[in-house]
């Protein structure tokens, strides 16, 4: 970011960057949620962060560097989607997320402006783990649920799923070049893909 390399994340109630080769505190933004916790990854696109938490909408902001100085700059603000406990990913310019408005929801933003491309049917459960895989989207759900989508701006469109435990599944899979790892409350398994 601004040309210096970095490590971001959230703290307890801040979005820091730290500099990668020294440890330096760069910037920091108050970033805080009704729990007193932050779970959401930000994500970087082109020379934006994408940002969200619970209640906390999902925002697209740009650091600008004067000197020593950093100032965060809303670039895009989205109040149609909000993350609780899983990270968005990019594709090119779509922003894919799980919502944990309307129960549980899809949805895809465009990167650029941060509006809303699609929601998915609400209901859909507490939390998705959200993955990239070659010209797929991945998501598995807490209900132990693999999805395979078809990355899209017009709709979620599942091309297989998958029911992978019999308990729930909180933990991230891992995607493998011919499998997938999954991590359930009672089980570590290891799905293949013929």
């Amino acid at each position: 970011m601004g040309g210096v390399r970095q490590i971001v994340t959230q703290t307890q109630q801040n979005i820091i960057g730290v500099a990668a080769n020294s440890g330096k505190l760069l910037w920091k933004i108050p970033f805080t949620t009704q729990y007193v916790q932050n779970i959401v990854t930000p994500v970087v696109y082109r020379d934006t962060l994408i940002l969200s938490g619970l209640a906390k909408g999902v925002m697209a902001v740009r650091l600008v560097r004067k000197g020593d100085e950093w100032s965060p700059q809303t670039v895009w603000r989205n109040e149609e989607a909000s993350m609780y406990m899983n990270s968005p990913v990019v594709m090119g310019d779509l922003v894919f997320g799980f919502s944990h408005l309307k129960r549980g929801q899809f949805f895809c933003l465009d990167a650029r402006t941060g509006g809303t491309l699609w929601t998915g049917p609400p209901r859909q459960g507490e939390n998705a783990a959200m993955l990239i895989s070659p010209g797929s989207l991945v998501a598995l759900t807490n209900d132990s649920q693999l999805l395979i989508a078809k990355p899209s701006g017009k709709s979620f469109d599942v091309i297989r799923r998958y029911t992978v435990a019999d308990s729930p599944t909180w933990a991230h899979p891992l995607v493998l070049p011919d499998g997938v790892v999954i991590k359930d409350a009672k089980t570590l398994a290891r799905w293949s893909v013929d």
